[in-house]
């Protein structure tokens, strides 16, 4: 008798040998998707300490009466700050002299995946490293009390 087809057990290892490729695939995905996810947020973060920059040299900020100043994520959503999904994001920045009369901001900002507190000089921390992934924490639930407006 000539049977066309395939067994049960032939179809059960194909299935299994699908499931095994695609878990491998899906294991390297994964991991790219949230590093992509990271980098975006890095890129927002900067793109809003830009704009924030920008607000403060706007509003006089060089002049000898400045005693300091901050601006919400919200007010700086206003601008043309470049970021793609502007009503996720909430938080700060504030800007304050040094002794030496350099420009020293706070960002304390959150897409409510990520969130991130950082004391800048120019795009880079004030202990030298550059504002990048080492510096996101990526846990936003554990936060309480997420200070989401000017202090």
């Amino acid at each position: 008798m000539n049977k066309k087809g395939f067994t049960i057990v032939e179809s059960l290892v194909v299935v299994v040998i699908l499931a095994v490729v695609g878990l491998i695939i899906m294991m390297s995905v994964i991991p790219q998707i949230e590093a992509n996810a990271r980098d975006n947020f890095l890129n927002d973060s900067k793109l809003y300490l830009q704009a924030a920059t920008k607000y403060f040299s706007d509003n006089n900020i060089e002049s000898e009466e400045f005693a300091g100043g901050c601006v919400s994520i919200k007010d700086l959503n206003k601008t043309n700050v470049g970021v793609e999904d502007k009503s996720s994001y909430i938080g700060y920045v504030s800007a304050v002299l040094d002794e030496e009369g350099n420009l020293v901001h706070n960002i304390c900002i959150t897409n409510k995946r990520f969130y991130s507190y950082n004391r800048l000089n120019n795009n880079y921390l004030v202990d030298g490293d550059e504002f990048e992934e080492g510096n996101v924490l990526d846990n936003y639930d554990i936060v309480k009390d997420f200070p989401n407006k000017c202090p």
